[in-house]
């Protein structure tokens, strides 16, 4: 029983920390805890660390759910005209019910790991790791090359193409000495679910291509037109050549640009193909037959209804849909209906709403893309009325009880 009540006087006393009610005499006693040894220190910074704190959140609310999240809910509420929270007011809402706990089973488990005195049978945790970098590079006779994290590898072809696959960018090498007049080959990179990839074309194009995304290029272009063929989403750096457009064709439009970045959503579970403009200028062209055609400037996002083939244009901050390739998740009151597709696709997941209604549901918030999903589902979960439960690979979506 020493041991016992050890941990939890030490856990009260960050608790107390982190909530600004610890005495100068309690500061004193933690501060000694704290310098007694090596492993102490360690131990605090990991629990001071929000991020380990939000880990341990759903496992701990499951001990009283009902009454864990009455309370939380409780405080939200009472001011709660949009539904994006600082982390500062999210920890101190969390930190009244569910902190010492949190501790408590921390150093609990971390320095005795006595299951006879505290039990968490009746947890379930099943967790998923982010997606990595990988790809299937299909060549022009159906040969396929899996490429793999951090794998660096030369791969040969028929062809006689150069390809260079190094740290995570699949290069195309280009021989200037190459009669630019020849038959078009095309190579295939497949981006599966829960992977991205980059590549460089033939002309030094650049190409970040997110999970369950699809691209058609030629090995090397031709004198006359630089065309790409995409399925999913990439964001594109184009070298300028005003001699040759460079088109991305998607199964709806045509986006041609001379030289430029922008980004492209074009998945077929979609109901809208976004393409989104960052620098230089691009002209999309609807490829039904009553044809639309719009030009965008830097900081502009055009967006082709696929039922209706309405398209509209508006201003929109690029960093929101371009953050994927930097690590990022950044959603603006988007519906849960749409960040759950996002994350299905990287976490390579399928997900299940018992209530229609939840999809309507919106959040704000800026997530790690890197990490586990249940931090990811920990932070909405925190602000909004749903629940999620992590079963193998599926996520289910309830309405908070």
């Amino acid at each position: 029983m020493e041991k016992t009540k050890y941990y939890i006087t030490i856990s009260e006393l960050i608790e107390q920390e982190l909530t600004g009610e610890l005495s100068e005499e309690q500061k004193k006693e933690l501060e000694n805890w704290i310098n007694s040894g090596s492993d102490n220190r360690l131990l605090y910074e990991k629990i001071k660390n929000k991020e380990e704190i939000l880990k341990k959140i759903k496992q701990t609310e499951k001990i009283d759910k009902k009454r864990a999240w009455k309370k939380i809910n409780s405080a939200i509420l009472e001011d709660k005209k949009t539904i994006k929270f600082p982390m500062s007011r999210i920890l101190k809402y969390a930190a009244i019910i569910i902190i010492p706990l949190v501790i408590g089973i921390f150093i609990k488990f971390t320095f005795f790991n006595n299951n006879t005195e505290f039990t968490t049978e009746n947890i379930e945790h099943f967790d998923i790791e982010a997606g990595t970098r990988k790809a299937v590079l299909i060549l022009s006779d159906g040969t396929e090359h899996k490429l793999e994290n951090n794998e660096n590898n030369k791969i040969k072809t028929k062809t006689g193409v150069q390809i260079n696959n190094e740290n995570n960018i699949l290069e195309y090498l280009r021989n200037d000495k190459e009669n630019e007049d020849i038959a078009l080959i095309y190579n295939t990179l497949k981006i599966p679910k829960g992977g991205e990839y980059c590549i460089i074309l033939a002309d030094g194009s650049k190409v970040w291509l997110n999970a369950d995304t699809e691209l058609k290029y030629p090995v090397r272009f031709n004198d006359t037109i630089r065309r790409v063929f995409l399925e999913g989403e990439a964001y594109f750096e184009i070298t300028h050549n005003s001699d040759k457009p460079f088109i991305v064709t998607t199964n709806k439009l045509d986006i041609t640009v001379l030289g430029t970045s922008f980004n492209v959503m074009a998945y077929n579970n979609e109901s809208q193909i976004q393409t989104t403009l960052v620098t230089g200028k691009v002209k999309i062209t609807g490829l039904t037959n009553n044809e639309t055609e719009t030009v965008l400037k830097p900081g502009f996002q055009a967006s082709l209804d696929v039922n209706t083939q309405k398209m509209v244009s508006k201003k929109v901050d690029t960093y929101i849909y371009t953050s994927w390739k930097t690590g990022k998740f950044i959603f603006k009151n988007e519906e849960l209906s749409s960040i759950m597709r996002k994350l299905s696709r990287w976490y390579d997941v399928e997900t299940i709403f018992k209530n229609e209604e939840l999809k309507n549901y919106h959040f704000s918030g800026t997530l790690k893309k890197y990490d586990n999903i249940s931090d990811i589902l920990n932070m909405i979960e925190l602000t909004t009325n749903v629940s999620f439960k992590i079963s193998e690979r599926s996520v289910i979506i309830s309405k908070k009880e």
